[in-house]
């Protein structure tokens, strides 16, 4: 399951839930590249920059 939210300003917050690390880069990737090649500005190139970050069941999300 992938699930968007809205942050701060022009950041944005993607949970991929049951999602290993190699997972969740591909996922990170795909979106990436499907922004840098759509059409979202006539004339003009958009990209974004995404990073991947793990949550363990032994580890605490308030850490």
């Amino acid at each position: 399951m992938i699930q968007l939210s809205g942050s701060v300003g022009e950041e944005f917050l993607i949970l991929v839930y049951k999602a290993d690390a190699k997972q969740a880069t591909t996922i990170a990737e795909d979106l990436r590249r499907q922004v840098e090649n759509s059409s979202i500005l006539p004339d003009q190139t958009v990209t974004i920059s995404v990073g991947v970050a793990g949550l363990q069941e032994n580890m605490s999300a308030s850490a």
